[in-house]
């Protein structure tokens, strides 16, 4: 969050700004009561989400009745009646794939990736032996340039260039 006066980072439990002086008391509670009402719309997104899965479930549930019935026991065509089950099941499973890309891809817009799902690199580790190598000190090369620079200009000197 941060402070709509001077742009800086603030904390919830500030009541002024540090740097600007600006009162932060209402910003606050506005940001807690948007912060709320996101939450209930994702609870109600979520919910609707569920029962439209629910009904599409029973639609396809009923169909597959209907379609083994019909054609497998009462016509007694048992491979086109599997046939049919098949693709109705294949196109479900498409459906459904489908679906729940289109429900990544929204959620990585919208940035809502749980990070502690995702493994944390061990940066407070240090390298085994094997990998690790010297390292060149900075004015170690800068310091044989100097070498070879006072080199260059005292042969210069005494030969009178």
């Amino acid at each position: 969050m941060y402070c709509p006066g001077c742009g800086i980072e603030i904390t919830p439990e500030q009541q002024f700004c540090r740097q600007c002086g600006f009162r932060l008391e209402k910003v606050i509670e506005l940001f807690s009561t948007a912060s709320a009402l996101l939450q209930k719309q994702k609870k109600i997104d979520r919910s609707i989400a569920i029962a439209a899965g629910g009904f599409a479930a029973s639609a396809l549930l009923a169909l597959l009745i209907g379609v083994i019935y019909q054609v497998i026991l009462v016509k007694g065509d048992v491979i086109p009646g599997l046939i049919v089950v098949w693709l109705i099941l294949a196109a479900a499973v498409i459906g459904g794939l489908a679906s729940y890309r289109r429900y990544l891809r929204k959620t990585l817009r919208e940035g809502q990736v749980d990070q502690t799902a995702m493994p944390t690199p061990q940066t407070g580790q240090l390298l085994s032996e094997p990998f690790m190598q010297p390292m060149t000190s900075v004015t170690e090369p800068t310091t044989g340039l100097l070498g070879v620079q006072r080199h260059v200009v005292a042969r210069t000197t005494r030969e009178g260039f």
